[in-house]
Formats: C-alpha cells, sequence, structure tokens
C-alpha cells in the first residue's frame, strides 16, 4: 500500500493570520491544488482521503475533478485543535506572540497546551496512530491520497517512523524536524510481508513548476 500524504493547499491569508476549521483556500491555493492533479505519480491512485476542513476538503475536491478519481472525508484526521482565542487572529497580535513563546517555552513537552484549553501533541499523536491503524485495515491493497494538515501529518510521517509505542524524545526530535509547505506531497509504504511501514520521501513540491506564483 502506497500512501501520498498532502498538506492541504494554501488557505486565504495564511500568511498574516490563524487558519479555522472554516478557512477557504486562497488563490494561490487554488493554483496549487491544481497543479497537483498534473503530477503523473498519482494517476494510480484509487481513492482520496481528506480532513472535513474546508481548505483541506476544497484542496481534495480539486485533485479528485483532475485526476477523474472518488475522495472520502474522514473525520479524524483535521489539525490539532487550538485554542478558540487563536483562531482568526493576526501572527502580529499579543495573543500570538504569547502562543508562540508559550508552544518555544514547552517545545519538549507532550502534553502541554496553550492556557490548558487546546489539543496536546501527544493527544494529536493517539489520532495519527488511530488513522495509520486504520488505513492498513481497511485500504491495505489500495493505493491512497490522504489530504490533512501540517501538525497532524507529521505527527502521521513520525509515528509511521516509530511505530506506536514511542519515547517522547524520539517523537519530539522527528516531528519538529519536518517541514511541509503547503501542497507539499510525501510518500509512505506499507510493507504487509514484515508489517512494516516506511518513508520514501517528505515535503516534494515539485509541482510548482506547472504554474506561474
Amino acid at each position: 500500500m502506497f500512501v501520498y500524504l498532502i498538506r492541504h493547499a494554501e488557505g486565504k491569508d495564511s500568511k498574516t493570520n490563524w487558519q479555522t476549521p472554516e478557512t477557504p483556500l486562497g488563490e494561490m491555493g487554488k493554483k496549487q491544488a491544481d497543479a497537483l492533479g498534473q503530477l503523473s505519480r498519482l494517476r494510480n491512485i484509487d481513492l482520496i482521503l481528506t480532513s472535513e476542513w474546508q481548505r483541506s476538503l476544497e484542496t481534495a475536491q480539486i485533485l479528485a475533478k483532475r485526476l477523474g478519481k472518488p475522495y472520502k472525508i474522514i473525520k479524524g484526521i483535521q489539525e490539532r485543535k487550538q485554542h478558540n482565542e487563536i483562531y482568526k487572529t493576526a501572527f502580529a497580535s499579543d495573543i500570538s506572540k504569547k502562543y508562540f513563546q508559550g508552544f518555544l517555552n514547552n517545545v519538549h513537552d507532550l502534553d502541554w497546551k496553550f492556557n490548558e484549553q487546546e489539543e496536546s501533541f501527544r493527544e494529536l499523536s493517539k489520532r495519527a496512530i488511530n488513522f495509520k491503524n486504520s488505513l492498513v485495515k481497511e485500504y491495505l491493497y489500495k493505493n491512497l491520497v490522504v489530504i490533512s494538515h501540517e501538525h497532524f501529518l507529521k505527527s502521521l510521517i513520525s509515528v509511521c517512523m516509530l511505530g506506536d509505542d514511542f519515547d517522547d524524545e524520539s517523537y519530539v526530535k522527528i516531528i519538529h524536524s519536518i517541514i511541509l509547505v503547503n501542497s507539499g506531497v510525501s510518500l509512505v509504504e506499507y510493507i504487509e510481508k514484515i508489517k512494516r511501514w516506511r518513508v520514501w520521501y517528505i515535503n516534494d513540491f515539485s509541482h510548482f513548476r506547472f504554474f506561474k506564483k
């Protein structure tokens, strides 16, 4: 089973403001999603699985139309839930500055939550593990595209590498070392004979050549 992991294309105002579950794609994001459909390697996939959040769903819909493939909304693969007061605020706002500082101060603590009111990275990892295992149970002989969000996909790649039982230090090192640009493509494979995942590549954005910025 080959699984292409794609971070959703660029959302509206993503350079200046925190995104929300309802944030749609911006104009650049629509170009990125369309360009993904020109990647020949994606033509042999069977199904696109997508987060229900708007920018992920729109990316999936554009790609599905380009490839002539079906898509399916999957609950539980959305982005890490953040403090409600963070959503829609500008990165330059006081609360954003406070958040960024808190994150940096607690980057090694998987249970940290901003003001104790968001999803921790440990909770995120549990969702990633559940989804990883569901892929094997439900789609073992399929080739898939999974369209989701930065931190969820980084966590998914991390648990593919580490397995379900990992030490905090290893998880932190991997998840915070991975870079995923909007519409970046990563590829993982599950090998049934040895019951293991392997990572082929991370964050390919060669499809950017198909459009002009």
